[in-house]
C-alpha cells in the first residue's frame, strides 16, 4: 500500500446510519491521492521556474553556464509521482471492490445484495497518480433490506487492491419512523429515479411533499422524476417551485439558488433542442 492514499467510506452520507423500514442503504466511496496530486503541482511549479529561468537566459541576463546550472538545481528539487493501479483487467473497476463486515472478531465478506448505481472513470484497471479520483455509489435496495437483513447492529468497509476503507456503522430497525423523513426519503426517492422505479420515486417524493410541502428538495427530486419520464414542462414548473420556495425561506440570502437556477437553465437547453429537432 502506497502512503497518501484516501480511501474514504460513507453509509447515507455519514459514517454511521440508522435504517427503518423503507429505507435504502447507499454506500458512496472516494479514493484520492492528495500526495501525488501536491507532488505535481510541485512540480508544475518547478517547471514553471526553468521556463522563467530561460527567458532570463534568452534576454542576456544569465549566461550559459549560470543557466544550466539554475536549471540542474530546480530539477533536482522535483518530487517523484508514484502510482497506484486498482482493480482487475478485464472488469470494471467496481466490481473489484469488496465489501466486508464484522463477525465476531474478524472481517468477511459482506453477503448484501449489492447494486451499483454510479461509478466514475469508467474502465477497468485505473492508474492512480494524482490526475483524478475514484468514485462510486453502491446501493442496497429497500425491499431487500426488510425482507434479508435483520435487526441488529453492522460494521462495513471496503476492500480493493490492497487498499481499505474506514467501518461504517449501520443499525438496521424494522419499523416506521418519522425521524428525519424529508432526508431518508429523499435518499429513496434518489435511489428509485436512478433505477428507473417511476411509480416507487414518485410515491416517497409525494411523502415528502405531504410532510413538507415547501420542500426544497422534494421539488428538485420531482424535476428529476419528471426530467427521467422526459416532460420537461412538469420539471421545469417543479424547478421553479423550489426556486421560489428558496426565496420564500430565504429571504435575506445574498447569493441566488446556483445549483437550482444551473438546473433550469440546462432543462430549458435541453427542451429548446428537442424541440428544433422534432420542426427538422
Amino acid at each position: 500500500m502506497i502512503d497518501g492514499i484516501v480511501f474514504q467510506l460513507t453509509v447515507n452520507d455519514d459514517i454511521m446510519a440508522t435504517i427503518y423500514d423503507g429505507d435504502v442503504i447507499i454506500f458512496t466511496l472516494t479514493i484520492s491521492y492528495p500526495d501525488a496530486i501536491e507532488s505535481r503541482y510541485h512540480n508544475i511549479s518547478i517547471d514553471e521556474r526553468i521556463a522563467e529561468a530561460k527567458e532570463r537566459y534568452e534576454a542576456g541576463e544569465l549566461s550559459e553556464e549560470e543557466y544550466s546550472r539554475e536549471v540542474e538545481d530546480l530539477e533536482k528539487e522535483k518530487i517523484e509521482v508514484k502510482s497506484i493501479k486498482i482493480g482487475v483487467k478485464g472488469k470494471p473497476w467496481i466490481e473489484s471492490v469488496e465489501f466486508l463486515t464484522m463477525k465476531g472478531e474478524k472481517w468477511t465478506l459482506l453477503k448484501w445484495k449489492l447494486i451499483t448505481l454510479d461509478y466514475s472513470p469508467e474502465g477497468d484497471v485505473v492508474e492512480l497518480s494524482g490526475d483524478e479520483n475514484l468514485y462510486a455509489e453502491v446501493a442496497v435496495d429497500p425491499e431487500y433490506i426488510m425482507k434479508k437483513i435483520p435487526e441488529g447492529e453492522y460494521a462495513v468497509k471496503a476492500r480493493i487492491s490492497g487498499l481499505e476503507s474506514n467501518a461504517v456503522a449501520i443499525k438496521v430497525i424494522h419499523k416506521e419512523s418519522k425521524e428525519d423523513l424529508e432526508n431518508r426519503l429523499g435518499r429513496t426517492a434518489r435511489y428509485h429515479i436512478l433505477k428507473g422505479n417511476i411509480d416507487k420515486a414518485k410515491k416517497a417524493i409525494d411523502g415528502i411533499l405531504s410532510v413538507a410541502p415547501g420542500s426544497i428538495l422534494g421539488w428538485i427530486l420531482m424535476a428529476e422524476l419528471y426530467e427521467r419520464m422526459n416532460e420537461l414542462d412538469k420539471a421545469l414548473d417543479a424547478l421553479k417551485k423550489a426556486r421560489e420556495e428558496f426565496y420564500r425561506q430565504n429571504p435575506d440570502f445574498w447569493e441566488p439558488p446556483r445549483y437550482i437556477d444551473t438546473k433550469i437553465t440546462r432543462l430549458e437547453i435541453k427542451k429548446t433542442m428537442e424541440g428544433e429537432g422534432e420542426r427538422e
